[in-house]
């Protein structure tokens, strides 16, 4: 250790460096120290993340999907299959399989699932207002 937020590597320390195992025992950004050498103004810029960083207004939401249980596992399906191979580029009519690709996903419902999940991201923003 070195002074209050610092830490001296020593010449055995590239065998087991500071962070290199066990980071989520050791990892706390109350304990955590600055090596020394290391980036010349880690601090600063730590404190400037701490000011600034925000998360993303959804972090926390969690779609139910109760109602729309088979809508999801043909959607799936569809997108495990179909999907990923024009995603690939495995197609000779692009177009014309895209547009089978959207009428696939409409009869398996996309629609109703894609209307669930605004329903529930519009309650869940009005219940996490930005603060």
């Amino acid at each position: 250790a070195v002074g209050e937020h610092g830490l001296k590597s020593l010449p055995d320390s590239t065998n087991y460096a500071y962070d290199s195992n066990c980071n989520w025992g050791v990892r706390n950004d109350k304990y955590w120290r600055t090596i020394e050498g290391g980036i010349p103004n880690a601090e600063e810029l730590t404190e400037n993340w701490k000011a600034t960083a925000r998360s993303g207004r959804y972090l926390t939401f969690v779609f139910d999907d109760s109602a729309v249980k088979n809508e999801v596992a043909a959607v799936s399906e569809i997108y495990n299959s179909d999907y990923k191979l024009l995603q690939l580029g495995f197609t000779d009519d692009p177009e014309g399989d895209v547009a089978k690709l959207k009428t696939k996903l409409e009869a398996a419902g996309i629609t109703a699932l894609q209307e669930a999940f605004h329903t529930q991201a519009l309650t869940f923003l009005e219940s996490h207002p930005v603060e």
